[in-house]
């Protein structure tokens, strides 16, 4: 019997327009109401992902949040916060003059807000994230739509801070993205991986953006220390991701499930297979797993 569920959310729970459908918000509700504890397992910082939580209820029952690949955990209940590690002042300097580099945007989450490098040739989309999350939050919906605000991960409100040079780092962070075309990215995709593979975790997440995380995190260390708490087995667990930050928990487990629009990786480590995003995937697979329907 499946005990928790841990849900991807960009790829999987998303549709592309990043919102959730009925279909998949009334699943998982309805399995949270039969005594699953619900997880979404993401990328995403803590405003991005903290949107979702009253939609699924999940400040009513048992849920959690593992955010920025496992790098932290939030126990919605009981209103607890595990951080499992950080990205240091020093390492944050060697991602960005990889960036400085190979031209690439780079993105810094931490506990203060955001922290950008932008090459010359990205530098009037920065200017102009900026200028929309000082004065129109409320459009976020609508915007988000656009393709190339997706790059920098336009949220309500983040304090934003311009990287120039590597002595203008000086806090730690929870994670870094690089951003860019899909082109930009694979040119250096092979060298990132040589440079900082043993260093860090590196993720492609999608064409346009890589995910670095502190070295073993991942989003399986968020659903161990869940497992842990709940006293969950192995095949109590149903994950679902799309991409290759969803690599270690996919794989891990006997309920592992592809979407069926995740990459080639993802669905050859998988068990099982289920419909694309846009299709209520997460809701088939809830379905099926738990609800019997």
């Amino acid at each position: 019997m499946i005990k928790l569920i841990v849900s991807d959310l960009d790829g999987t729970l998303l549709t592309k327009f990043k919102s959730i459908t009925k279909e998949n918000q009334e699943a998982l509700i309805e399995a949270q109401k039969q005594g699953c504890i619900l997880a979404l397992a993401t990328g995403r910082g803590y405003d991005s992902t903290k949107q979702f939580v009253p939609l699924l209820k999940m400040d009513q029952y048992n849920g959690y949040m593992i955010m920025n690949n496992g790098q932290r955990l939030i126990d919605l209940k009981n209103d607890r916060t595990t951080v499992n590690g950080y990205i240091t002042v020093e390492d944050a300097k060697k991602v960005l003059a990889f960036a400085q580099k190979h031209e690439i945007q780079l993105v810094m989450d931490g506990d203060k807000g955001f922290a950008f490098y932008s090459p010359k040739n990205l530098r009037i989309y920065r200017d102009i994230y900026r200028f929309l999350i000082k004065i129109l939050p409320h459009f976020r919906p609508i915007l988000g739509r656009i393709h190339i605000f997706s790059l920098f991960g336009f949220l309500k409100s983040q304090e934003v801070k311009i990287i120039n040079e590597a002595s203008d780092i000086v806090d730690n962070y929870d994670k870094i993205g690089l951003a860019h075309t899909k082109i930009s990215l694979d040119k250096s995709m092979d060298e990132l991986l040589e440079v900082f593979g043993n260093e860090f975790e590196v993720m492609r997440v999608s064409e346009n953006w890589v995910d670095i995380s502190p070295k073993g995190l991942t989003k399986l260390v968020g659903i161990r220390q869940i497992m842990e708490i709940h006293n969950i087995k192995d095949d109590e667990v149903l994950t679902m991701g799309d991409s290759d930050n969803d690599v270690t928990m996919i794989s891990a487990f006997p309920h592992g499930v592809a979407m069926g629009n995740a990459n080639e990786r993802i669905k050859a480590l998988a068990k099982y297979s289920t419909k694309t995003n846009s299709e209520n995937g997460v809701a088939h697979a809830v379905k099926r797993f738990i609800l019997n329907k």
